[in-house]
């Protein structure tokens, strides 16, 4: 009885706006308010901040307390509604990373796919070019030879070497276009 006496006279004073009646609240049930903030949350600072937001948020909705009610049920439910509207938001946060990181990764297969494909096409074209321009153009574009080094390699001008890969590239053009 004495308790809920206490209760409805801290409620009303509190509901006209009283700071001291503030300061009671706080004095007499912040270690309660931390002890479930950490059970919700695991972490010191976090529980402190989320007791802290509670009795703002209280203080600033105090003209809704209803005065048999106690004033600590009000608050231990403003914590937990404040921490499950925090995890919420960090849980799309993590879904909207996750979704973007998959996206991504897609995207990166998607384009190393079409990457392979086109090398895939490139490959069968220079396959199919006769055998002298084959290995000209090998020479040049895989291993890296100029023209110099080519002639004197198969012994041949560098001017055949030239006009051999000209129409090897205008043939993988025209292909692969």
């Amino acid at each position: 009885m004495l308790k809920k006496n206490l209760n409805e006279n801290l409620n009303i004073r509190l509901k006209k706006g009283q700071s001291e009646a503030f300061r009671e609240l706080y004095q007499l049930y912040y270690s309660s308010f931390y002890k479930y903030a950490l059970k919700l949350t695991y972490d010191n600072q976090q529980a402190k901040d989320l007791v802290q937001e509670a009795m703002i948020k209280l203080w600033n909705k105090r003209e809704l307390i209803i005065e048999n009610k106690p004033v600590n049920h009000y608050v231990f439910q403003i914590i937990k509604n404040i921490f499950l509207s925090q995890y919420s938001k960090k849980q799309k946060q993590k879904d909207s990373l996750a979704l973007l990181i998959q996206e991504s990764v897609t995207e990166f297969i998607e384009q190393d796919n079409s990457k392979l494909i086109q090398l895939n096409k490139m490959e069968a074209e220079i396959e199919k070019l006769p055998i002298k321009s084959r290995t000209i153009f090998n020479l040049n574009k895989k291993r890296g030879l100029n023209y110099k080094e080519i002639s004197e390699m198969l012994n041949i001008s560098e001017k055949t070497v030239e006009s051999h890969i000209y129409r090897a590239m205008q043939k993988l053009r025209a292909e692969l276009s």
